[in-house]
């Protein structure tokens, strides 16, 4: 659908092309060419100790609103990182 619009005396389609959530997904770049050798760095990946759980949490059950507390302990080397 488009609807003219005087902008300077230029129309403007206010509709838009995109038709799905693809769309708006960027396309896989390349690695930027800096015209000189291509150099690579090697990175250990293996761990000295993986990472483990040394104490789980336990089920809780609590009111909508009630504070809750969740703890675990790990160890690991290198020391692992925990998002909640």
């Amino acid at each position: 659908m488009q609807e003219p619009q005087e902008n300077l005396g230029v129309l403007r389609d206010i509709s838009s092309p995109i038709t799905s959530d693809e769309e708006y997904l960027s396309p896989l770049e390349e690695g930027m060419d800096f015209g000189g050798p291509e150099t690579r760095k090697i990175v250990d990946t293996r761990f000295k100790e993986p990472p483990a759980f040394q104490v789980t949490m336990n089920d809780q059950a609590v009111i909508e609103g009630q504070e809750v507390t969740m703890s675990v302990r790990l160890n690991g080397q290198p020391k692992p990182m925990l998002y909640w």
